[in-house]
């Protein structure tokens, strides 16, 4: 998910419960998703609750864990958050 500064500023309210309210195993706001993978810290999988059943759905992407390095008992899911940065910001 992309979040430019404007859009956050404007809206930061509503970000925020819209990030909330995703159901991931790892929410990566601003990065490269393989990014939340590569943090061993970070949990990677699905969110608590998601089973065969509901899939293939817009809101559910898996059933099972693949990483929780950290050994959390229950973990529901992590947050990548990066400032965001256009092509244009960059090429300036």
């Amino acid at each position: 998910m992309q979040v430019p500064p404007d859009v956050s500023a404007a809206h930061g309210d509503a970000v925020e419960r819209a990030v909330a309210a995703l159901r991931y195993g790892s929410v990566n706001i601003n990065v490269v998703t393989m990014l939340g993978f590569c943090v061993p810290k970070l949990t990677w999988g699905a969110y608590p609750g998601n089973t065969p059943r509901v899939l293939p759905s817009p809101t559910h992407t898996s059933f099972a864990h693949l990483q929780n390095a950290c050994h959390v008992s229950t973990p529901a899911n992590s947050f990548l958050f990066k400032t965001f940065y256009s092509c244009s910001t960059i090429a300036v």
